[in-house]
């Protein structure tokens, strides 16, 4: 059977709500993410994005004006900066969750006439990866690569929803004993971590939470 692409938003917490009848097809759902390099040193994915445009008209599923506008008096409740979304794949037996992220732009069609759509972008969970800075990270000894990863997720102030990691070939006797300004980006770590290990780490989809 073709598959069948779902778009969905967290308006409440742990429940989904189908918005695909809201997506506008005059711009295409667009997703971006995994490793975009193929060179050897291209270990670790990019932050992931998901671009999308949503009916901001009063022809939505709402049927009404300001829908998808954060502060109009219309707006659809838990439809904020933040709010998380995900694109669900399914066949009619098997489903996979593609994409997870949250939004952080939403950009109404300005003016009292015209399209009347919403640009909306979110990012997934590697987004958070880049931003944060692991300060606190001690210095460690006689661990696995896989081993440090976890000690750098575990730092992190948001966890992903699921993790699964194998298990490193080499045994370091130090590492991170050479942290300093952009080095201590998370990010950056597991490039310096991977590209030791000759390993790879990327967000993967599956049938669950769609963020491993």
């Amino acid at each position: 059977m073709p598959l069948t692409a779902t778009l969905e938003m967290e308006f409440t917490a742990t429940i989904w709500t189908d918005i695909t009848a809201d997506v506008l097809t005059r711009d295409p759902v667009r997703m971006a993410h995994g490793i975009f390099g193929s060179g050897v040193l291209d270990r670790v994915a990019r932050p992931g994005s998901l671009s999308f445009t949503l009916d901001n008209s009063a022809r939505n599923s709402g049927s009404v004006l300001g829908y998808y506008s954060p502060g109009h008096a219309n707006v659809r409740t838990g439809f904020t900066y933040g709010t998380r979304v995900r694109l669900k794949l399914t066949d009619g037996t098997n489903t996979r969750y593609k994409f997870v992220g949250k939004l952080t732009q939403i950009r109404p069609d300005p003016g009292v006439r015209g399209p009347r759509g919403t640009s909306c972008l979110a990012v997934d969970y590697l987004d958070e990866v880049a931003a944060f800075d692991a300060i606190e990270l001690p210095l460690q000894e006689n661990q696995r690569s896989d081993q440090l990863i976890s000690t750098i997720v575990a730092l992190l102030p948001v966890a992903p929803v699921a993790t699964s990691y194998d298990a490193g070939k080499d045994t370091y006797a130090l590492a991170f004993d050479d942290l300093g300004g952009d080095s201590r980006k998370a990010l950056f770590l597991f490039q310096h971590v991977t590209q030791s290990e000759l390993g790879f780490l990327y967000l993967r989809g599956d049938a669950t939470a769609g963020e491993t």
